[in-house]
């Protein structure tokens, strides 16, 4: 695996929240690195009958590098191990294909959700129609399987998107947003501690702390003033069609800066712990681990 993927035994076991896991489940599972092919081919070569799928999230917090799911596709089929990819977060944000039709790479299985109900829950298994039929033998029941609510708000939320351009303008957005707040950051001498990383259509909020000033305080300060200014976000823009407003991207920005300028004052003090008016953030655990 290589992501997060969700609370399953089989991903929570390899996190530092493990606690109730069988240590049976947890020999299950292995990580590999983002962008190392070589390395999960490793892991398939020493263990050729060991491996039933690989999963991953193939974009998102940085861009596949060039060739990676080509070579992830080719070894996996080589193995004859199947191909996952998570598209929970890339779904119906990167493309209306997904991550697959965006880098043409496609795997056996993936998952959508999230973008695809526009906040109802709702999630979609896809696949080959070998493996899909598996389906037909296993079990699963959910409180609200007979819901359809969030049948009819994927479907519009959908056809929304498809007929407003609505992946290609939410990229143009971010682009706009990490530019400005890259700008904001620099004007206000931010650059040493706060950077915007990641792809377009999802930029993140990168944090670097020192042994003055560790990282969980400047986060902690960043997202105090943000809140004072009206932003509350965590460490990435989550971008919705209702973004793309030249008022919205205007206060946006405004905010950011009023709150850079906080910022800039705090991390100027003695003592920035001082500027801080509540708990520091805490972080619950590494969920991208490798």
């Amino acid at each position: 695996m290589c992501g997060y993927h969700g609370w399953q035994d089989w991903y929570i076991g390899t996190t530092a929240r493990n606690l109730g896991v069988p240590k049976a489940v947890r020999d299950l599972s292995v990580t590999f690195q983002f962008n190392d092919a070589e390395g999960l081919e490793g892991l398939l070569r020493n263990d050729p009958n060991g491996f039933a799928a690989v999963i991953l999230e193939p974009a998102g917090v940085e861009e596949p590098a060039s060739g990676f799911l080509e070579r992830l596709r080719e070894v996996t089929a080589r193995y004859g191990v199947i191909l996952v990819f998570d598209e929970i977060v890339t779904g119906f944000r990167i493309d209306m294909g997904g991550a697959q039709s965006h880098y043409g790479v496609v795997p056996d299985l993936a998952c959508f959700g999230k973008a695809m109900g526009n906040g109802m829950p709702i999630l979609a298994v896809v696949g080959r129609a070998d493996l899909m039929a598996w389906m037909e033998k296993i079990f699963f029941s959910t409180t609200f399987g007979g819901e359809a609510l969030s049948l009819a708000a994927s479907i519009a939320t959908l056809d929304k998107l498809e007929a407003n351009d609505g992946c290609s303008r939410m990229r143009k957005i971010g682009a706009r947003l990490a530019g400005g707040v890259r700008q904001t950051l620099g004007r206000h001498g931010l650059t040493d501690w706060f950077d915007i990383t990641g792809v377009d259509w999802w930029p993140r909020v990168t944090v670097t702390g020192d042994e003055r000033i560790e990282a969980p305080l400047l986060i902690s300060l960043l997202r105090q003033e943000l809140a004072a200014n009206g932003i509350l976000m965590g460490a990435a823009f989550n971008l919705c069609l209702s973004h793309d407003d030249e008022a919205v991207v205007g206060e946006t920005l405004d905010a950011w800066n009023r709150a850079a300028v906080a910022v800039a004052v705090a991390v100027a003090a003695p003592d920035p712990a001082r500027c801080l008016r509540g708990e520091p953030v805490r972080p619950v655990f590494e969920v991208r681990q490798a």
